[in-house]
């Protein structure tokens, strides 16, 4: 059996678009299905984002809740790991959604 993967490549950025470094990021499965609801509450920590604010690692071909930390403020975006890309879902804050084209990071904004 084979586990598809893809590329789960965020950037965490300020409300003036600039890069933040050590940046706490997590993530966990945000899929509904009843197959994957037993998923859902396992978190796993990914790192800090380096001087260029991103952080990358492989990861299955699914909905994930990302939620990035730093200097007392978090922040948390849903994104879709595709074959080709990483779709972000808008925030119910009024963040928009968007398609980062991989390799291109997906913009999470602190």
């Amino acid at each position: 059996m084979t586990l598809p993967v893809g590329l789960l490549r965020v950037e965490v950025v300020n409300t003036r678009g600039q890069p933040v470094a050590g940046a706490s990021v997590k993530v966990r499965v945000a899929d509904t299905t009843p197959q994957a609801v037993a998923c859902n509450t396992l978190t796993l920590p990914l790192g800090t984002t380096g001087v260029d604010g991103t952080v990358t690692v492989t990861a299955p071909y699914e909905r994930y809740a990302v939620t990035v930390s730093s200097a007392g403020t978090t922040a948390t975006a849903i994104l879709l790991v595709t074959p080709t890309a990483q779709v972000v879902a808008p925030t119910p804050q009024g963040g928009r959604g968007s398609t980062a084209l991989l390799p291109s990071p997906a913009q999470v904004t602190l």
